[in-house]
């Protein structure tokens, strides 16, 4: 017993009964008071807690929809850069140019008549020029302006035609008669043009009249595309030319004509272009195709195209297939592109045979072509894309906020790595071309697969989790990883080119 309890019962026994009444009543009331007051904060403790529960749910609620809102103001920011890179940057495949457009750098006059025109490959003729005494600007390097221009070589192509300017009664009038002589003659070469002729050509057929009893008989025209219609062949020709390599619609088509007082309406271009390709060129595609399937090794890919008639509403995506066999091939290359509503498999099954062979296909990671390597039981092998690797990485350097850095510290960074590495596989791949096959396959294990090795390496060693990663770059480490075993012409010693 504690001495606090010593005291009060001492107290107690000093005190009357009514005392004793009257103290355990108080003791009574306060009891009941600090019962009510504890029955409150247990209430108020209980709550608390509930509404300290409900908060940090709604914290991790907020942080998770934070987290989601970053990824994808990131994800609509590297979208739109990109876009913008498409609309208006430069279009390139090649490293090197890669990141030379990550550098701002002053542009070509375009009104230089001797400005080197860029090929598809990026690559140009002439020796470079670089001007004297000119700051080429950070992120820039001296010589990357303009090169010296390719007219002779362009004008080489054409046919010539010499024409002498003399004027002899103008001379003698200026100089007098006698009093001058030609020292030699000065040129000038300019590329002349003349607008294409269009004429009515009325050909005529015979009708015969066939032995005693004269029996009419109609010769048939020669070349004939479409009974009673006035196209020609010419005519096609042209408008096919000006729809699908000029990208000249029919519309615009049937203007230019109707000013030279040719009305030939749009729909009826539109007529022809349907009807006559079918019958014209189906022979031919149906011909390229079974010979592009006779190949050995395809390089496949698709993309999306908007329809607005093929059965189904306005707007529904539709897809483009793309066949094209090697460029080593003995043959010419040959392209192929198939319409499908789909990005089915069926598409795979359709177009190619199952009794053609082991065959090679290098594409993207898509599951279709996959799918379809398993159900061919080790006919068909599927490889990677290094170019569709380094594109990932590409964009990923584009979202990249580069401005002030130097190109040092561009070229440190893992997107511009990344790059720099898959370029070295292409150079040690390139010169392999016009090597046998099997002395090919030898050099690129010896050559090729430690720049691969080295290449999937890095990407090893790359931490996913890193904050200071873009998406952008994460997605396109994943795309490598998932691809890694199917490392083209090195982990299944194909002989066949790198896509």
């Amino acid at each position: 017993m504690t001495a606090d309890e010593v005291l009060f019962r001492e107290e107690l026994q000093t005190k009357s009964r009514e005392e004793l009444i009257e103290t355990a009543c108080r003791l009574m009331g306060e009891l009941r008071a600090a019962q009510i007051r504890l029955d409150e904060t247990s209430r108020g403790i209980t709550e608390m807690s509930l509404q300290f529960s409900q908060m940090q749910d709604t914290v991790r609620g907020l942080e998770s929809e934070n987290r989601f809102l970053k990824e994808e103001n990131e994800r609509l920011t590297a979208k739109s850069t990109l876009r913008t890179k498409d609309v208006f940057g430069r279009s390139t495949e090649k490293a090197d140019d890669i990141l030379k457009s990550c550098f701002q750098g002053s542009p070509d006059d375009p009104l230089d008549e001797d400005a080197d025109d860029q090929r598809e490959d990026g690559s140009g003729e002439g020796e470079e020029k670089d001007t004297p005494g000119r700051d080429p600007g950070p992120g820039r390097k001296h010589g990357t302006g303009k090169k010296k221009g390719t007219r002779p070589a362009n004008f080489s192509r054409l046919p010539h035609v010499k024409e002498f300017e003399l004027n002899i009664e103008e001379l003698n009038e200026i100089y007098g008669e006698g009093n001058w002589r030609i020292a030699f003659w000065r040129c000038r070469q300019t590329i002349e043009s003349q607008k294409t002729v269009r004429f009515v050509r009325e050909a005529y057929a015979p009708v015969i009249s066939i032995g005693l009893e004269h029996v009419m008989e109609s010769v048939p025209h020669q070349n004939v595309l479409l009974r009673n219609s006035y196209v020609s062949p010419s005519l096609l020709a042209e408008i096919l030319y000006n729809k699908f390599c000029l990208s000249l619609p029919f519309y615009r088509q049937s203007q230019d004509m109707a000013r030279e007082g040719v009305i030939i309406p749009r729909q009826t271009m539109s007529n022809w272009c349907v009807n006559l390709s079918l019958d014209l060129l189906a022979p031919v595609y149906d011909f390229l195709s079974d010979l592009n399937r006779s190949q050995p090794y395809h390089q496949c890919d698709e993309t999306t195209l908007t329809v607005i008639r093929d059965g189904r509403s306005a707007g529904t995506v539709s897809y483009i297939w793309a066949h094209v066999t090697s460029e080593l091939a003995e043959e010419r290359k040959i392209l192929i592109f198939c319409y499908e509503m789909t990005r089915h498999t069926d598409h795979l099954r359709s177009y190619y045979s199952k009794d053609q062979g082991k065959r090679f296909i290098s594409c993207d990671a898509y599951t279709s072509y996959h799918t379809y390597e398993k159900e061919m039981d080790g006919s068909v092998i599927i490889s990677g894309c290094f170019m569709h690797a380094r594109r990932r990485f590409a964009n990923a350097l584009q979202v990249v906020d580069i401005s002030g850095m130097t190109e040092e510290a561009v070229n440190s960074l893992p997107e511009t790595k990344a790059i720099q590495l898959i370029a070295e596989i292409y150079m040690q791949e390139n010169p392999l071309k016009e090597l046998p096959p099997d002395e090919r396959h030898l050099r690129r294990q010896s050559d090729v697969r430690p720049k691969v090795d080295a290449y999937f390496g890095f990407i090893h060693s790359v931490d996913p989790g890193d904050p200071s990663l873009s998406a952008t770059f994460r997605d396109a480490v994943s795309y490598s990883v998932n691809q890694e075993t199917l490392s083209p012409a090195v982990s299944r010693g194909s002989t066949y080119p790198y896509r």
